[in-house]
């Protein structure tokens, strides 16, 4: 009777075990999830983006700086390969190196979404 209590208590405490690593690995999959949308809402548009032109129609310093890099307001025209064009408002990080491409009247490259058309992130080459 002792053998079959041990045994019973053995599986008792595995079953224990095995839900709380599944429960882990649950809490962590939403974590994950939920950091990557929080701090990259848009990431999904680096691969799953409609390529597209835009015309900067005004540009603004945010206030913003990240890495020393600032953040910049942008007023875009965008030229989709199908539909007509639209204006939209956005913001990005850019690096330093790109802030001359930003200037007023210049075509830049952009991916947008094909489900809302107001999400559009720049697409540096």
């Amino acid at each position: 009777m002792d053998n079959l209590t041990a045994g019973m208590g053995a599986v008792a405490i595995i079953s224990t075990l095995f839900t709380m690593m599944i429960a882990g690995l649950l809490i962590t999959y939403f974590l994950i999830r939920y950091v990557r949308q929080a701090f990259f809402p848009n990431s999904d548009l680096v691969a799953g983006g409609l390529p597209a032109q835009a015309t900067v129609l005004k540009a603004w310093q945010t206030g913003v700086i990240v890495n020393h890099n600032p953040q910049i307001g942008l007023h875009l025209k965008v030229f989709p390969t199908q539909g007509n064009p639209y204006e939209v408002e956005t913001k990005a990080v850019v690096n330093q190196l790109h802030l001359a491409q930003l200037q007023v009247g210049n075509q830049i490259a952009v991916k947008i979404d094909p489900q809302d058309q107001s999400r559009v992130i720049l697409a540096w080459n």
